[in-house]
């Protein structure tokens, strides 16, 4: 049947000459292991061994909150004494939904025929049952771990016996800022989202050369070196860019399997205010710049983010804002406002049309993409590494091994390494010159940031 199947796959044909539209052949074939996350997929398993974000605390009031995580349907609710639980949506009686249902002291009453969960799922009452307690006795209903963190709601639905702790990661601990959280949701596969962030070179075109600059600096025109660099949680992605007589050295983080970490953007007009260096390789210049704070972004603004899938087809992203404590309103709401700017389609075509957003170039990719199509260069190179590190943990986890991230908790607050600073740029020499200049900048500075945390040579991944 293997044999078959792989007989029948579509190879990709590109055109080979002009107006050769007719020639182009497009697979359809999916792939399935780092796509599908439903229970029993490869990568459902996978992401289940870890804690997910699934709501908002504003989310959930004092009504039942249906979602959808990995495939399976769930409600969220709070007890009239304040406990959390989140619980399969379908009563064991006869499939009622439960964001139907009646809040109680205890748990939740099914809104039907009045069966009574608590939140871990243990039966209550069965209202008019021959035997009393005989159900209660021998099932329990579907109920999940659940624990509530700076605004946002997260659930572990794996095995019970191999439930991790919680990871508290720097960014989550930082005491000078704050964390205003945030859920965007996307109608389209989870895998294309969450590799948008590993992928540096788009800000210099679809956050630049549209109408609206969307991180202030006008990136357009400035093709960045781009680098992957493993770390003992995931990777970091790097890109520097010349900017006129700076240097704009920017790190996004991946923290397996599915958080990311975006330092603020370069703004017109002015440094990065504390991350300004001119000495390199000797590692005094991560710690002169206050690496110490353990903050996102070490200048005052940047994002978390998860990306969980709902489904196969529909995913969101969940994660936190980091503004400073005593930023007033206005200036945090207008940041605020001009990051989220294109992360959803709540905004006319036309518009999007004229200045497209995050949101607009991965769903339009499809609802789930066949990657055998994509034709990665050395731009995609974070990408690449991303992709084959998900696939050593989704086999990892497939032989009953630990994945990696999974064992961090126990050092809390966990390090993180996403990271963003200017440098001053010498003139202009020839490209052979820039070339050379920039990727010793590159190697230099996050060997630093690197051995800050860990005193280990970082191992350079290459595109698989």
């Amino acid at each position: 049947m293997a044999d078959t199947l792989k007989e029948n796959r579509v190879r990709p044909q590109p055109a080979s000459r002009p107006f050769g539209g007719y020639e182009v052949v497009r697979s359809t074939n999916i792939d399935e292991e780092l796509t599908l996350t439903d229970k029993g997929t490869p990568c459902g398993e996978y992401l289940r061994r870890f804690w997910q974000p699934l709501a908002l605390s504003s989310q959930v009031s004092d009504l039942p909150f249906a979602t959808r995580l990995l495939g399976e349907d769930l409600v969220v609710f709070r007890t009239r004494v304040g406990q959390l639980g989140v619980l399969h949506k379908q009563c064991s009686h006869r499939g009622a939904s439960l964001e139907f249902g009646l809040i109680s002291d205890e748990g939740i009453r099914c809104g039907y025929h009045g069966w009574h969960f608590a939140t871990d799922g243990r039966i209550l009452d069965v209202p008019a049952e021959t035997k009393p307690g005989s159900y209660a006795r021998r099932i329990c209903h579907g109920a999940y771990p659940v624990l509530e963190y700076k605004g946002i709601i997260f659930a572990y639905l794996g095995p019970p016996d191999e439930k991790p702790e919680f990871p508290i990661y720097d960014f989550m601990d930082a005491v000078d800022e704050d964390c205003v959280p945030y859920c965007w949701p996307l109608d389209c596969n989870w895998l294309q989202v969450r590799e948008n962030t590993q992928d540096p070179i788009h800000l210099t075109f679809l956050h630049s050369m549209f109408g609206i600059k969307q991180f202030g600096a006008n990136l357009a025109n400035a093709i960045p070196y781009i680098r992957a660099h493993e770390t003992p949680i995931g990777q970091v992605t790097t890109s520097v860019r010349r900017l006129g007589d700076i240097y704009y050295i920017r790190i996004n983080e991946m923290i397996m399997p599915n958080v990311a970490r975006v330092p603020d953007a370069l703004r017109e007009g002015r440094a990065i205010p504390n991350n300004e260096a001119d000495a390199v390789g000797t590692g005094s210049e991560i710690r002169a710049l206050k690496y110490k704070r353990l903050v996102p972004s070490s200048h005052g603004m940047g994002l978390s983010m998860w990306v969980v899938p709902n489904d196969n087809e529909n995913s969101m992203f969940f994660g936190w804002h980091h503004v400073p404590k005593d930023e007033p309103q206005a200036v945090r709401d207008e940041r605020i406002r001009q990051v989220e700017h294109g992360q959803t389609r709540d905004r006319p075509y036309h518009e999007r049309q004229r200045n497209p957003g995050d949101y607009d170039v991965i769903a339009s990719q499809g609802r789930i993409v066949a990657r055998d199509n994509d034709k990665l260069t050395s731009a995609d190179l974070g990408v690449g590494v991303y992709r084959h590190q998900l696939r050593e943990g989704i086999r990892t986890v497939a032989q009953n091994g630990k994945p990696k991230g999974l064992d961090v908790a126990r050092q809390a607050p966990i390090p993180t390494y996403a990271y963003a600073l200017v440098r001053s740029a010498p003139p202009l020499g020839s490209d052979a010159e820039e070339a050379e200049r920039v990727a010793r900048l590159e190697k230099e500075i996050v060997a630093d940031l690197l051995a800050f945390h860990l005193p280990h040579t970082p191992r350079t991944l290459e595109p698989v």
